[in-house]
């Protein structure tokens, strides 16, 4: 279990930082375990079932990563819809990806192991390992993963939990300075100004922190902005 061992510790170190230095650490805990992966990723699972495929050891990583959420199908996708450890051991030959086998794919490596990053708000990533050679993960890589999946998951949600609450915290400051710009302005109620920013955003599905960040670089009424967006007309700004 020493590969297991040095994986956890390498995660372990980097509770509380950012989200980049604990990817970065997941990549390292992956590499520790599979030192026979030519290829290691990791799939950031955020709410509504997003998914962000560019932490990955190398460009080629990553654009698998990608093209599996592009085609739909694929390792990490099967792994987060079933939670489980998904393996193959030549990915190109598997009957349950037969568009992924086909498609013109920046990494040709055979073998696929993925592992599923449960959370205490459930799953909030996947780690992906791939091999040139065919059958380069056995039985023994998968109860392996299956041993350290608990915590590789634990560290990865404290982590992002750690980095929505800062953003949050962050947006509530960026609101409430773009709230008081848009007060003064146009000498309407704190209510009114987050209504003309709640609704500019709605309209124009724009994230609120967005609309708020655009309102202190400019000062204009983002409402207006948004309507005359829609209209495809000018806007001058009017208190």
């Amino acid at each position: 279990m020493s590969r297991a061992v040095t994986a956890l510790h390498a995660v372990a170190g980097v509770v509380g930082s950012d989200r980049l230095h604990v990817g970065g650490a997941l990549l390292g805990g992956g590499a520790a375990l599979f030192p026979q992966a030519d290829a290691v990723g990791v799939v950031h699972i955020a709410g509504g079932g997003r998914a962000d495929t560019s932490c990955a050891d190398c460009s080629r990583t990553a654009a698998t990563n990608r093209e599996q959420h592009h085609l739909r199908e694929g390792a990490w996708l099967d792994c987060a819809k079933t939670r489980t450890v998904i393996r193959s051991t030549d990915r190109r030959r598997d009957v349950r990806w037969t568009a992924w086998a086909e498609a013109r794919d920046v990494f040709t490596g055979a073998s696929v192991l993925a592992l599923p990053l449960v959370g205490r708000r459930g799953l909030v990533g996947v780690l992906t390992a791939y091999a040139e050679r065919p059958a380069a993960f056995d039985d023994e890589d998968e109860d392996l993963l299956v041993a350290v999946s608990r915590g590789l998951g634990a560290a990865l949600d404290a982590v992002l939990m750690e980095h929505n609450l800062r953003i949050a915290l962050e947006s509530r400051g960026q609101v409430a300075r773009a709230v008081g710009i848009l007060m003064e302005r146009f000498r309407i109620g704190e209510q009114d100004a987050f209504d003309r920013i709640r609704v500019a955003s709605q309209r124009t599905h724009v994230k609120v922190r967005d609309v708020a960040e655009q309102v202190e670089l400019t000062g204009e009424d983002p409402l207006a902005l948004a309507v005359a967006s829609a209209d495809g007309a000018p806007h001058t700004a009017r208190p």
